[in-house]
């Protein structure tokens, strides 16, 4: 069994760094309250500013919304991009962070598929995307894991990020 799974932390679509938008399309899309709206299908935005409009393909169709009434589960890879250079522990918390984040995510997309809200192409893609994710995510944790395990005795709070690590790892990098 795994540890209870927190909700992903929303931010709004317009509140997004530029750099970020292009690897939000296929994802989920909220609203205020934490509902899901649909995926993420295409975003305008200013060149090197934020999002304007976003749209979504929804169970009824495409729809188009402005990007400040959208809310996306960003998990922690920004926080993880920031602190990968400085600190591997806080680096390993965010990593693992995000991969809780994303189960959580795979299990609302299989909820939305069986409840017939999510067309199956689009279902197929966001499948395709958290596992891809996933994995990237699982290989980078295992190699901060390893830098620190080689490092010395870790800190408790180390020792539990890099057997979360490993556990990722042993379930999405069966050949590693």
């Amino acid at each position: 069994a795994s540890p209870a799974r927190s909700r992903p932390k929303l931010v709004k679509l317009s509140e997004v760094r530029f750099e970020t938008l292009r690897s939000l399309i296929g994802s989920e899309a909220f609203s205020r309250e934490g509902e899901p709206l649909g995926v993420i299908r295409r975003i305008v935005a200013r060149r090197g500013g934020k999002a304007l409009r976003v749209t979504l393909a929804t169970a009824v169709g495409l729809r188009e919304v402005k990007a400040s009434k959208v809310y996306v589960a960003l998990g922690s890879s920004e926080e993880a991009a920031l602190s990968r250079q400085s600190d591997p522990v806080s680096s390993l918390r965010c990593l693992v962070e995000e991969l809780r984040a994303i189960d959580w995510s795979e299990v609302r997309a299989d909820e939305r598929y069986a409840e017939g809200s999510l067309p199956p192409s689009d279902y197929l893609e966001l499948r395709g995307r958290i596992a891809a994710k996933r994995v990237a995510l699982a290989r980078s944790a295992l190699s901060i894991a390893r830098r620190l395990m080689e490092s010395g005795p870790p800190s408790p709070e180390a020792r539990v990020l890099v057997m979360a690590a490993i556990t990722y790892a042993k379930v999405y990098l069966p050949e590693e």
